[in-house]
């Protein structure tokens, strides 16, 4: 399985890859991308990972634009701090994330 998070703090970018390495030794971090702009570039050229780790509120925006932009395949989870952007989601990771709830 191959993953992008999209996140803008690149501190908690990085402890999410270590987290998903721990869980799941076997999944590739193909890339971790700071804006919607930027990430849907990637998409739109390179194609898309099997999972999208997606921040709400990112540097250039929030994460809700890239489905306007493209159709987004991938499967996706939010990972957010802002519970009040998980009201019509499936489910969402609050940060900071736990492993328990990675997993």
């Amino acid at each position: 399985m191959k993953y992008i998070i999209l996140e803008d703090e690149m501190i908690a970018a990085q402890r999410l890859t270590r987290m998903v390495k721990e869980l799941r030794p076997d999944y590739e971090n193909v890339g971790i991308f700071e804006s919607v702009e930027e990430l849907a570039g990637h998409l739109l050229t390179e194609g898309q990972p099997d999972i999208l780790f997606l921040d709400i509120q990112v540097a250039d925006g929030n994460s809700f634009e890239l489905f306007n932009i493209m159709e987004v395949k991938s499967k996706v989870i939010f990972t957010t701090a802002y519970s009040e952007y998980a009201v019509n989601a499936i489910d969402y990771l609050m940060k900071p994330i736990h492993a328990e709830e990675l997993s």
